[in-house]
């Protein structure tokens, strides 16, 4: 059996035959992808909490999943407001694995489990997400903003004017469109093995490829179309998400 040391992704996995070989790469390339990341949030925690920013406005962005329970090392400072971007775990789930499943190798794609992908936790996401928020709430900022994916583009024309006004940016109107930008991600400033990904695959796409917002389907996908994974993972999620749900901004 061959055990793999270094940081892996599933495409590495390509030429593996034995599916011993593909969990134990999982399980290391997962301890070895967050052991990367917790090493950096000291670093990024004491930048954003610098008095020597030269900007008006710093805008911080994160997968909230991302940070692994460690809350500490959030920005200490109440100078920032948090917002909360949540979507239907029915629509989350069946898209993520369809993002997912070309990155799997081709004979273990029938059998693939986003429930075991070695670099997300991808169960928990919205439990940790409800859990952030919990913390955020209880600690820095009571009223953190939670907009939810489908206001949000069924109503950006008043969704982004109480978003601006809540955290005290001066709003126009102008930001309901912008200009198509397919290559703006070639200019973003990421890891090798981030930048890499937004440049090979079509994740952003949609987005930089829009104009302006766009409406989302009216009605989330039945679970009868659902693979089982993705059954599971959205009955765990829907109880934290109907509860962020409920103290969203509405239109």
């Amino acid at each position: 059996m061959n055990v793999v040391s270094e940081p892996q992704y599933f495409t590495d996995l390509a030429t593996s035959t034995s599916s011993d070989v593909v969990s134990i790469n999982i399980i290391i390339t997962y301890s070895s992808y967050l052991h990367i990341f917790i090493g950096r949030f000291p670093w990024v925690k004491n930048q954003l909490e610098t008095d020597d920013m030269d900007k008006d406005i710093v805008f911080v962005k994160e997968i909230a999943h991302l940070l692994h329970g460690r809350h500490e090392f959030l920005p200490s400072s109440r100078k920032f407001r948090h917002t909360f971007l949540i979507r239907d775990p029915r629509r989350v789930y069946p898209s993520l694995r369809k993002l997912l499943l070309p990155h799997i190798p081709v004979e273990y794609q029938t059998t693939f489990d986003i429930r075991m992908f070695p670099l997300y936790d991808i169960p928990g996401i919205f439990r940790k997400t409800y859990e952030l928020w919990k913390y955020v709430q209880e600690h820095f900022d009571h009223d953190a903003f939670i907009i939810d994916a489908g206001d949000l583009t069924a109503h950006p024309e008043v969704m982004l004017p109480k978003y601006f006004e809540a955290i005290g940016v001066p709003y126009e109107d102008s930001y309901l469109t912008w200009d198509k930008a397919p290559d703006i991600t070639t200019q973003w400033k990421a890891s090798f093995e981030v930048f890499t990904a937004f440049n090979e695959g079509e994740t952003h796409m949609p987005a930089t490829s829009s104009s302006c917002f766009r409406v989302l389907d009216k009605d989330p996908r039945p679970s009868v179309d659902m693979t089982d994974d993705v059954i599971k993972c959205v009955e765990d999620a829907m109880p934290y998400y109907n509860a962020m749900y409920e103290q969203r901004v509405k239109p």
